[in-house]
């Protein structure tokens, strides 16, 4: 407690809002302070900690890998404080005025989004969402920055300071249109990259492990197209004789609306993965937080079990 006595609570905050926007100006903006004082308050927090904390690369500035380590469970306590200082929270979804902000992939988006929006709609006249796309790259950053309070993500490690919860389990189908020749015979690895195929990347990194598959079978597939929309899976191979292969409760879908018909791909197992949501520690005991990812939990079993009883 010696250091947290010598330390102003208020150097925590603009440390916060710093780390946050990752620039001077724009900090000195929100704290409501000259940039000059909000470079005197930069400097202290250089002193105290013996850590420059936001050193400039090119034309931004990056914050030092100790000050990136403090961003979260800083975010955390002082969310925690604010909660102390404001008494305890009750939420009545009836009753409360609050807009959540979700990040989500257009694949489960088109199965999640709606039946949430509806769910909020019936609890409460004053509750509202607010849904952007997921930003792969970025994503545990929005999530600490407030950008956002709530991601529905795939199996992919998370920080320290983000906290999970499953919401389904998926598993990926091959879709092609109605009358595709594929569908002709038995469909094996061979039959499989016979024809040309349209993926979806989420982001810039890394290879698919549906090609590493391949690969293992000594074959490889012809990929004519990249798109980060699955949305446009329907339209793409209604065009064409692609196949696509993505996620069946997506695919199931399609297949109500579109004249596509779906397979399983001759990958050697099924491929299957849990969808999950994630949010930041700091919002793990808020009330309103806790009321969403319940109901959108109950969604995410209503729509496990819709999948599961298709064919």
């Amino acid at each position: 407690m010696s250091r947290l006595s010598q330390m102003d609570a208020n150097l925590l905050v603009a440390l916060d809002v710093l780390l946050e926007e990752r620039h001077v100006t724009r900090a000195a903006g929100r704290l409501g302070v000259t940039q000059s004082a909000m470079s005197q308050t930069l400097q202290r927090l250089r002193d105290a900690l013996d850590d420059p904390v936001l050193v400039r690369s090119g034309s931004r500035m990056v914050a030092t890998p100790r000050a990136e380590a403090m961003a979260g469970p800083l975010r955390t306590a002082l969310r925690g404080i604010e909660k102390l200082l404001a008494g305890e929270e009750v939420f009545e979804p009836a009753r409360a005025a609050r807009t959540f902000q979700l990040t989500s992939l257009d694949t489960y988006a088109i199965n999640v989004i709606p039946p949430l929006v509806r769910r909020l709609a019936e609890a409460g006249t004053g509750l509202g969402l607010d849904v952007a796309p997921l930003d792969r790259d970025r994503l545990w950053d929005h999530l600490r920055s407030g950008a956002c309070e709530l991601a529905v993500i795939g199996p992919w490690d998370r920080p320290a300071d983000m906290n999970a919860a499953p919401l389904l389990r998926e598993r990926m189908v091959g879709m092609v249109r109605a009358g595709h020749p594929i569908l002709d015979g038995p469909i094996d690895p061979a039959a499989y990259v016979r024809w040309p195929h349209v993926v979806t990347r989420i982001t810039g990194r890394g290879d698919y492990p549906i090609d590493r598959r391949l690969a293992e079978m000594g074959v490889a597939r012809r990929v004519v197209g990249c798109t980060p929309y699955f949305l446009a899976a329907p339209a793409i191979v209604c065009g064409g004789d692609a196949l696509v292969t993505l996620p069946r409760s997506a695919a199931r879908t399609f297949a109500a609306h579109w004249p596509v018909e779906l397979f399983e791909p001759p990958l050697g197992s099924p491929m299957t993965y849990t969808v999950s949501i994630a949010w930041p520690e700091f919002l793990e005991t808020d009330p309103g937080h806790r009321w969403l990812r319940a109901t959108l939990l109950e969604v995410g079993q209503t729509i496990a079990a819709a999948v599961e009883e298709a064919p």
